[in-house]
């Protein structure tokens, strides 16, 4: 699209005569107009509502990051992680115990005449001792964990709830913006649903091998241009509604980035 910024108008990229007038085949008198003045102010505005629209929306929306805080908190999944870490730094500390268990009968007993079958035995003796503390402590730490994945599941089901619902509490605004897009696309090149019903009907008469006049042909012509300008304009709209769309999310923080 070339604009005009000095004379705030539309000059169409395509060689068409917006100013006759002529029969269209159809009965009817149509005057086109030539490259005139537009209005931009009424359809940024309208653009500027929706986006301010959405971002209330996204603003009135719970923060995703911290959502994902509440709901580990809320299934438990931080106190269970705490758990874990403790129940295995004690099987750990155990462990190390009976490793090094024969060396320290000998220091603690202050015997180091102690022989190889007396330090056997004593250490036979006290890892029976401490056998049910370390199947204890190793049971508890197998049922933390799959308590702790099966809480890590929940949430994060819950967590997709909650985005999906999310996303779909914003469908309405982009629908807005797809509907937006074709309004002012039409607006701003003039191709109405008329013209576009106008054009079937032409071409489908030279489909289906129905003489029409040079008129006609002529006006058919002349729609098809229209109807490329307003094509290019919806796609022109359209990348401006992305970036809209973006901003509106990003201000908003959504994802507390």
């Amino acid at each position: 699209m070339e604009y005009m910024a000095e004379t705030n108008t539309y000059s169409p990229p395509y060689s068409i005569d917006y100013g006759t007038t002529g029969e269209h085949g159809d009965g009817t008198t149509k005057t086109t107009t030539g490259s005139a003045a537009f209005d931009y102010g009424s359809q940024r505005e309208e653009q500027a509502d929706l986006t301010n629209r959405y971002r209330d929306a996204i603003d009135n929306q719970e923060n995703r990051s911290t959502a994902w805080g509440r709901l580990q908190d809320q299934y438990g999944v931080p106190g269970l992680q705490e758990t874990n870490t403790r129940l295995n730094n004690q099987i750990r500390l155990v462990n190390n115990q009976l490793t090094n268990m024969p060396a320290t009968l000998v220091r603690n007993s202050g015997n180091s005449n102690m022989t190889q079958s007396q330090v056997d035995q004593a250490t036979i003796d006290k890892t029976q001792q401490m056998q049910p503390t370390l199947q204890n402590l190793s049971q508890l730490s197998s049922d933390t964990t799959q308590r702790l994945a099966t809480q890590q599941e929940n949430a994060a089901n819950a967590m997709t709830a909650l985005e999906s619902q999310q996303d779909r509490e914003l469908l309405p605004f982009e629908r807005e913006y797809d509907q937006q897009e074709i309004q002012q696309a039409r607006e701003f090149t003039g191709y109405t649903i008329d013209a576009q019903r106008e054009l079937d009907r032409i071409l489908a008469d030279i489909s289906n091998g129905i003489a029409v006049s040079e008129a006609s042909l002529g006006r058919a012509h002349e729609l098809a241009m229209q109807e490329k300008a307003y094509q290019n304009q919806l796609k022109y709209l359209a990348e401006q509604a992305k970036s809209a769309e973006w901003l509106a999310r990003n201000e908003a923080n959504r994802y507390g980035g």
